[in-house]
Formats: structure tokens, C-alpha cells, sequence
């Protein structure tokens, strides 16, 4: 998995890691075995840490269709970075 990678590529341990993000060693552990829920927040805390960018985009145009949104009011995300580095994630 990548977090596994890029954490041994700092030659981290998992509780090193843990510590960075301000989480368990077990929940790095958890994630790096493919658990099926986590906090988005901590997981994009820990991508950070890894120096991991995660880029969203929306859907080809011949989609667009499909995904029109329910509400025109609903916020859009600039920048997941934003996010990761707000002070709504920190531990």
C-alpha cells in the first residue's frame, strides 16, 4: 500500500509515523491493512505527513449529466491541502 511504502521510504516505523499525525499506532496499522473505515480528516493528515497530494477531478464532460448537484449552494473544495493544514484537523 502506499502509506506503507512512503513511510519505509523515511524509514518510519508505524508508531513514528503515529506520532506525526497525532493518531494510535494501531490505526496507522489498521490502514496500511486496508481498513474499510477511517476518518477522512486523519487520512489526509497522514497523507500529508507522507508528502502524498491527492488530486480530485470531476467528471469528463460527456458524464456531466450524471452528476449535477442536488443543491447549487453546496461548497466546493478548492484546495484538499486547505483541508489537511485547517485548523479543523489537528489533534
Amino acid at each position: 500500500m502506499l502509506i506503507r511504502a512512503k513511510r519505509s521510504e523515511r524509514s518510519w516505523t508505524q508508531g513514528d509515523l503515529a506520532k506525526h499525525v497525532g493518531t494510535t499506532q494501531r490505526w496507522i496499522s489498521e490502514v496500511e491493512n486496508g481498513k474499510a473505515t477511517a476518518e477522512i480528516g486523519m487520512v489526509l493528515q497522514t497523507l500529508s505527513m507522507l508528502g502524498i497530494r491527492l488530486e480530485v477531478g470531476g467528471p469528463s464532460p460527456e458524464h456531466v449529466h450524471r452528476y449535477t448537484p442536488v443543491s447549487h449552494d453546496m461548497p466546493t473544495i478548492e484546495d484538499l491541502d486547505d483541508i489537511v493544514d485547517g485548523p479543523a484537523f489537528r489533534p
